[in-house]
């Protein structure tokens, strides 16, 4: 059973950035970006998730893994909620809110 709920853990975690990967553009160009804000944008979470990697194992072995799985699904929970509630600024920092969460999480599950 337990196995079954970390399954459908990630399978949601994932699923949600999937789904923000085509979101994003759409709903950025709607909101007046040009190319080059949009891809700055998505690239803050590629660039993040490739920046804090190489501390998420140091940093996960430190503290325990529960502990530190907790506080990423807060922070990516967090960073769900700022593309509910701001502009394209907002997009940005919760993009990179997300790309910290990630490096944890693949770091983790790997």
């Amino acid at each position: 059973m337990a196995f079954l709920r970390l399954y459908l853990l990630v399978l949601f975690y994932f699923s949600a950035n999937a789904i923000l990967n085509v979101i994003i553009p759409l709903q950025g160009e709607a909101l007046g970006a040009n190319n080059t804000t949009i891809g700055l944008i998505m690239g803050a979470y590629l660039f993040t998730t490739m920046f804090f990697r190489p501390w998420a194992g140091h940093i996960i072995q430190k503290h325990g893994p529960i502990k530190v799985l907790r506080f990423i699904l807060i922070l990516n929970g967090f960073a769900l909620i700022l593309y509910t509630i701001t502009g394209l600024g907002g997009y940005l920092v919760a993009r990179m809110l997300q790309g910290v969460s990630t490096a944890f999480f693949q770091w983790h599950y790997r």
